[in-house]
């Protein structure tokens, strides 16, 4: 959430999401992929970042993932 306050003073548009289901029902309702970086946050046993980015990366092959986690 710091992040996103951070981003947002800055002048982005930042969309949050709990889950990658969520994130992913998102951008198949639209179709497309109007982001410029993706951000998401993993956990240490989370195999979902990797389908969520390959899916991601289908709609859009320019799109900036980053896979992190604390």
């Amino acid at each position: 959430m710091t992040l996103k306050k951070g981003l947002e003073e800055y002048g982005y548009k930042v969309y949050y999401f709990t889950n990658v289901f969520a994130a992913l029902q998102d951008v198949e309702k639209t179709k497309m992929v109007d982001y410029w970086m993706i951000l998401y946050d993993m956990n240490v046993c989370d195999n979902e970042c990797l389908l969520f980015a390959k899916q991601i990366r289908e709609l859009s092959p320019i799109v900036k993932i980053f896979l992190m986690s604390s």
